[in-house]
């Protein structure tokens, strides 16, 4: 997570990178992760959880986590009702996956 003063200057896209590198160095499969979707808040009386989803991945909308999760290149797998305690979210998360290319078995 990034401190909301230090938003939108590179560090989130540069941890993600750093993540990245690291899965790369160490040969790991894949990266596998939970992710906030902090706009369903705004929209949750309208739509559903992976209709918000959706919405994001067809880019109809933009969500401040998820689409730059999607930036940096993971795909959603699903969506996870009461995953984490988050008001903003409504509980749900994306199930994130990022594939190393480079992974050699």
């Amino acid at each position: 997570m990034v401190h909301p003063d230090a938003r939108r200057s590179g560090v989130g896209k540069r941890l993600y990178r750093m993540r990245q590198d690291l899965a790369r160095e160490l040969n790991v499969r894949a990266l596998v992760t939970g992710g906030r979707i902090p706009g369903y808040d705004k929209h949750a009386d309208r739509m559903t959880a992976l209709e918000y989803v959706k919405s994001v991945l067809d880019g109809d909308r933009a969500d401040r986590t998820l689409s730059a999760q999607l930036a940096s290149g993971f795909t959603v797998a699903g969506v996870m009702p009461n995953y984490i305690t988050d008001p903003k979210s409504r509980n749900h998360a994306t199930l994130l996956v990022w594939w190393n290319l480079d992974w050699r078995p």
